[in-house]
């Protein structure tokens, strides 16, 4: 799932000028529903993806890493966001007009997380949004 995720999103990305880069190990996420994988990594990349179409050519990149750490699965995306975003409860609040209809990309990758016991973070540095998820890994042999 995650490969097919992966391949469609280059795809994307090259279209629009979006450098993309990417370092995923996908059998960490043997434990997880192949749903939960493609709508996760699927929101993530679509989010970034959206927002790097609205950022001058040369600012446009994603960063995709996918790894084992401590005993966790961490997953992190960021991309250029030259836009201050709000946050609420965690989670940023959507920048269209229509609020009421936007914003289910997020909710959807904190509640795939959550189900699997983990913990997502959003945050803006310097220009740079940045999704963190820790999900515990599976037990291995």
């Amino acid at each position: 799932a995650l490969d097919i995720v992966i391949s469609e999103k280059v795809l994307v990305c090259r279209k629009n000028d979006i450098a993309f880069s990417y370092l995923v190990d996908g059998k960490l996420l043997s434990f997880m529903k192949t749903v939960d994988i493609a709508s996760l990594f699927g929101n993530a990349l679509d989010n970034a993806i959206e927002r790097q179409r609205c950022e001058d050519q040369d600012n446009r990149f994603i960063n995709l890493s996918l790894s084992k750490k401590n005993g966790f699965i961490y997953i992190h995306v960021d991309n250029y966001c030259s836009v201050k975003i709000e946050f609420e409860d965690g989670m940023p609040r959507t920048t269209k007009a229509n609020d009421g209809y936007h914003g289910f990309g997020t909710k959807s990758i904190g509640s795939i997380v959550d189900k699997y016991d983990g913990e997502v973070i959003m945050s803006l540095d310097d220009n740079v949004f940045n999704l963190d998820a820790l999900i515990p890994a599976a037990d291995e042999e």
